[in-house]
């Protein structure tokens, strides 16, 4: 928050050049996903940009609060601090029902002070139909 107010005040007495202005996170596709045990995902925030063009510092976080699968320990991650990570669904996961786990990307940019924007990704589990829980 601190980051925000500093380049706040800088937009009062800096022309706009001078001054350095948030990232644009952008999630390519729809932020709602759905996937199955065994399934691999690729995120993709290639599209983020920065309206000064400074570089851009990737990170996605595990949110389990606000959904209802909890479960994460279990999923192998590639490449998190890149603009497209994959995740990885064990096929050994066991769900009666359809189950959801948010995931947060966090853009960053290099500029003076550093800012930082976020999107939500949606993912929902859906039970394996090939192998249906009694």
């Amino acid at each position: 928050y601190q980051n925000d107010f500093a380049a706040r005040m800088d937009w009062c007495v800096k022309a706009p050049d001078e001054a350095n202005h948030p990232p644009i996170a952008a999630i390519k596709g729809t932020p709602h996903l759905t996937a199955s045990p065994g399934d691999s995902i690729q995120l993709d925030a290639s599209h983020s940009s920065d309206p000064d063009g400074d570089d851009l510092q990737f990170k996605w976080i595990h949110y389990p609060e606000a959904g209802d699968f909890w479960d994460w320990y279990e999923f192998e991650f590639e490449d998190m601090d890149t603009a497209t990570p994959t995740i990885r669904i064990p096929s050994e996961i066991d769900l009666t029902r359809p189950a959801t786990t948010h995931i947060i990307l966090a853009v960053t940019d290099s500029g003076e002070p550093s800012l930082t924007r976020y999107q939500r990704v949606i993912l929902t589990l859906q039970p394996d139909a090939a192998n249906p829980n009694p």
